[in-house]
């Protein structure tokens, strides 16, 4: 038996990043996409009826062609990140350069 599949994957994806105060950053991603095949198949059995054992149109695999069993049409994703601050990013003034100047 001879198995032959084609895939094809289309996409239009999207970025916006937001920078804040105080190291708060924000950030979303938006993706609009499609698989398309002509033999998906599960690891355990046949539970789609794109997949390879659905052979109605073996002598014509374009005719098979349909949206993959794993598309995902639309995918959106938020997140957002705080840099925890570190001794160093406090402002004001600081201690160990006061004692070493007033030492004169």
């Amino acid at each position: 038996m001879f198995y032959e599949g084609r895939s094809y994957y289309n996409a239009l994806e999207t970025q916006l990043v937001k920078r804040m105060s105080h190291g708060f950053q924000m950030q979303g991603t938006f993706t609009w996409g499609k698989s398309i095949d002509t033999s998906s198949a599960t690891v355990a059995g046949d539970a789609f009826g794109n997949s390879i054992s659905s052979l109605q149109f073996f002598f014509d695999p374009k005719l098979s062609r349909a949206p993959s069993d794993f598309n995902i049409g639309r995918t959106l994703v938020l997140n957002g990140t705080w840099e925890v601050p570190s001794p160093k990013s406090f402002t004001g003034p600081r201690i160990g350069s006061r004692m070493a100047g007033s030492s004169a």
